[in-house]
């Protein structure tokens, strides 16, 4: 099965060392449960303290979460705020950042979320898709279903419990379909929320597996 890597500390310190002209940095990574890329960008951001002001932040996300923790980061940036104000403003979204996925690649959820290879086998067998949610930064199974259409109601149910969505991402690999099917019931649903269709990252397919859809959702800070 594919493996995430961080690049070698010395890439990263390179990076860290560029052309910032010594400006402080703030660097936010994919869930430190999915990726080593947060541990390893702490370790060359500690190889630099004294130097360096660098902030490694865990988005405890993925994907479109991710996306648009460092897109609020970059424009608190540009308004003039500073390295602490702005990781503060990210750690303050990140509980406000939710990820549910069905998957039909059980395999990949031995290593991912714990699925013992007995639940892997008969569910493959029985072609059940898991569904995931992401907790803390972990992926924890939820619920299972048998078909495309229970899969868009289910995604569809969760998503409308929200009190509140300010923006929301769906993805997919080999799901088109049932993705547009979920789009449009989400669109007549919530017809002022940003919807995105967004890409599905190879880092996370190498968790999930392919034959996936998901969304991921942004309340909004209160």
């Amino acid at each position: 099965m594919p493996e995430v890597q961080a690049p070698h500390v010395n890439a990263l310190l390179d990076v860290f060392q560029g052309d910032r002209g010594g400006h402080p940095a703030v660097a936010i990574h994919m869930s430190s449960h999915l990726s080593p890329m947060w541990a390893q960008a702490r370790k060359a951001a500690e190889m630099l303290k004294g130097r360096y002001t660098i902030r490694v932040l865990d988005s405890q996300s993925t994907s479109f979460g991710l996306g648009l923790l460092v897109q609020k980061a970059a424009e608190a940036a540009d308004a003039g705020a500073s390295v602490n104000d702005i990781a503060r403003i990210v750690n303050g979204a990140v509980p406000h950042l939710y990820v549910s996925l069905f998957t039909e690649s059980l395999s990949y959820l031995q290593r991912s979320a714990n699925l013992s290879a007995s639940q892997s086998l008969l569910g493959s067998m029985l072609g059940i898709k898991a569904m995931l949610m992401m907790e803390d930064g972990r992926l924890v199974t939820q619920e299972k279903v048998q078909t495309r259409e229970e899969v868009v109601e289910k995604l569809h149910e969760f998503v409308v419990e929200f009190a509140s969505v300010r923006e929301l991402g769906v993805l997919h690999h080999a799901y088109e379909g049932p993705r547009n099917d979920l789009v449009t019931r989400l669109r007549e649903t919530l017809p002022k929320v940003p919807i995105h269709m967004v890409d599905y990252p190879p880092s996370l397919a190498a968790y999930v597996g392919p034959n996936t859809v998901g969304v991921i959702v942004y309340e909004g800070t209160f």
